[in-house]
């Protein structure tokens, strides 16, 4: 009706509109295509709102998408064209709000050295006050120093930005700084064993009776039932979690996680064939995409996974794979996964 009404009244910029509202009940290929199109008219019009809504939209919709090859930099360009859109308009607020998607964008593609140059390149224009833009950074630093492997600073970090979220009374970024704190803690759990994860349960279920609606926190506390040896609460945590994401979320999404979880009960239960088939299957899909740092990630569990295997073959097998992700890990910057790598491979040469 939008549509019909825009035409008669001869009004691009609603017909645009409404059909970018349209286009989210469309199949995901159908959606991509009109976005597109979209986006197009509305730029050579000069439409730059809606073009930058076009161009956000087709971000989240491609974005860290399995079925789509390096789906992470197609996203990546369509949030930046957005945020070029929105200083175009000089709309600072629509600029920031997308600073945290660049910026995790960077992280995903392995570029831990460049991002925050590259987030000063793209955001730091006249029209924002360098003090803001510092804060943002100073808050997201956290996503950076996980990246890195310095999981206990980034924990602490995450402690500091959590406290100034809890001041500001900003509801949605608590509880996304808390989720976070809670991954923190369980992948300083994976790799050196010294952390309570306790906390990340309770953190997780604080969250969740919140907000049962919130699929994240649902599967993180799977692996956390998981890690403390709580196999039953995992298994029914991780049937609830399905049935939630099934009803809220793409296919490939559901998948990706369920192979995740499936990984740590692999681990867990020592089905070591399985663990090395899905970390295979998981490599293949993160370098697809074009997610160098899930990818590197992934390679530790499967030279971990070949490790216990221990079949023929799998101990030069493993050496190779955690080489090849200490290369990846170097060349990103990230020394603590560096530091985990050079004495995995340290282990190896003594056996």
């Amino acid at each position: 009706q939008a549509i019909e009404m825009a035409i008669r009244l001869e009004n691009l910029e609603v017909q645009l509109e409404a059909t970018i509202t349209l286009a989210i009940n469309k199949d995901k290929t159908e959606q991509i295509t009109i976005l597109e199109e979209v986006a197009g008219i509305a730029e050579a019009n000069e439409l730059y709102r809606t073009a930058g809504r076009a161009h956000h939209n087709l971000g989240l919709t491609l974005g860290g998408d399995l079925t789509i090859r390096d789906s992470i930099i197609k996203f990546q360009d369509h949030v930046i064209c957005a945020v070029d859109l929105n200083q175009k308009m000089g709309h600072v607020e629509g600029m920031l709000n997308l600073l945290s998607i660049v910026y995790s964008s960077y992280i995903d593609l392995g570029e831990l050295n460049a991002v925050e140059d590259e987030i000063y390149r793209i955001f730091g224009s006249s029209l924002v006050p360098k003090t803001r833009l510092d804060k943002l950074l100073n808050n997201n630093r956290r996503l950076l120093i996980y990246a890195q492997g310095d999981w206990s600073s980034a924990i602490e970090t995450s402690r500091v930005v959590l406290k100034n979220f809890q001041d500001e009374g900003n509801s949605q970024k608590i509880v996304y700084c808390k989720m976070d704190i809670s991954l923190y803690i369980l992948e300083h759990n994976r790799f050196e064993r010294c952390e309570d994860i306790s906390e990340a349960e309770s953190i997780l279920l604080e969250i969740i009776d919140q907000d049962p609606s919130f699929i994240p926190p649902q599967f993180l506390l799977v692996i956390s039932y998981i890690r403390q040896g709580r196999l039953d609460d995992a298994r029914e945590q991780f049937v609830r979690a399905k049935e939630n994401i099934k009803k809220s979320r793409p296919g490939w999404v559901f998948e990706n996680i369920s192979s995740i979880i499936k990984l740590e009960f692999a681990f867990a239960e020592k089905r070591w064939e399985e663990a090395v088939s899905l970390c295979e299957s998981q490599i293949d899909n993160y370098h697809f995409i074009g997610s160098r740092h899930d990818w590197a990630r992934r390679l530790i569990d499967l030279g971990d996974a070949l490790v216990a295997r221990n079949e023929q073959g799998d101990q030069e097998r493993a050496r190779e794979t955690y080489q090849q992700s200490l290369d990846m890990f170097t060349e990103m910057g990230a020394p603590g996964y560096v530091r985990v790598l050079e004495e995995r491979l340290g282990e190896l040469q003594k056996s």
